[in-house]
């Protein structure tokens, strides 16, 4: 099982005339450490925030432990304190 399991994530800015992320695919197993690397205005934060549902991902591309992210915005906190 993945923590996380990203699949074709993209994100659109209103108003930006390119995309914030584009076709994003990355999954992390328990134990893994990652890294996001990128100049500056990569949209590494939009990627993150996504990640930890304080903006809405598109449904379906993103899951986290198995489940869709959307599906519930407090999963994410709810696991972090089990595993603690």
């Amino acid at each position: 099982m993945f923590v996380y399991d990203i699949q074709d994530r993209s994100k659109s800015c209103v108003g930006a005339p390119t995309p914030a992320n584009r076709d994003i695919n990355l999954q992390i197993v328990p134990g893994e450490i990652v890294r996001l690397l990128g100049d500056n205005g990569a949209s590494k934060s939009i990627l993150i925030r996504q990640m930890v549902n304080l903006l809405r991902p598109a449904a379906r591309q993103l899951r986290f432990l198995g489940h869709p992210l959307q599906a519930d915005s407090r999963l994410v906190s709810m696991k972090r304190l089990m595993w603690n």
